[in-house]
């Protein structure tokens, strides 16, 4: 592994991915890498931990979720709440139109190193 493709120390990823298996293997694989991981299974619960303290320094997370927030409205109080906040939003369909400027979009199905490229990129700001 290069050292563009390793977040730098102490970065800190909220993960949101409604399913169990995908989540929990992006969790062991993005930790591994040297990501800081926090999880959620739905927007609420995501939006509950953007409002704590806990420093987060990418949000990636999927467009469609089963319960309100989704994604693109997630990112949008993302960004509120942290506006240095970087977003990367994940969906099987062509779903550009609903970024927000300076949020990126990753189309799955997506392979590891393309999601760990990106997300380097990204925690470099």
């Amino acid at each position: 592994m290069s050292a563009d493709s390793s977040p730098p120390p102490g970065t800190t990823l909220l993960l949101v991915e409604d399913n169990r298996l995908v989540r929990n293997t992006l969790v062991s694989m993005l930790g591994g890498l040297g990501y800081r991981v926090l999880a959620a299974e739905q927007g609420a619960a995501a939006r509950e931990i953007l409002e704590g303290t806990e420093r987060i320094d990418v949000l990636f997370t999927d467009l469609r979720l089963p319960a309100p927030p989704d994604g693109a409205e997630l990112a949008r109080i993302a960004r509120e709440l942290r506006p240095s906040i970087r977003v990367l939003i994940t969906s099987g369909m062509v779903a550009e139109s609903a970024l927000a400027p300076g949020d990126h979009f990753l189309m799955k199905p997506y392979d590891f190193d393309e999601l760990r490229t990106m997300l380097a990129a990204l925690s470099r700001g």
